[in-house]
């Protein structure tokens, strides 16, 4: 293996810990408790949720395009996938 080929490995490599960590930030906030009745306390609360959630999917869809073949194509679909939703969250929130 030459030395390019480690780096985009290597970059890869931490595009997927980035949407493992979009992901796991999905989770975490679909899990966390909701007053459904104050829109406002939804909103602050899921602000922080979704800006490191941007980040995350956008970092990783961004180093994900480093890799080869269709795994590369197969993580950037998906941390398109998870930027949208995050985008749309933040939006319907008002944030």
């Amino acid at each position: 293996m030459n030395e390019g080929q480690g780096w985009r490995r290597a970059l890869l490599v931490c595009g997927v810990a980035a949407l493992v960590l979009s992901f796991a930030l999905l989770v975490g906030s679909m899990l966390r408790p909701i007053d459904p009745g104050n829109p406002a306390r939804q909103a602050a609360e899921m602000r922080p949720w979704s800006y490191w959630g941007i980040l995350s999917a956008l970092a990783g869809s961004l180093l994900c395009l480093s890799g080869e073949g269709r795994f590369r194509v197969l993580c950037a679909g998906l941390g398109m996938i998870l930027l949208a939703w995050w985008y749309g969250a933040r939006m319907v929130l008002g944030g």
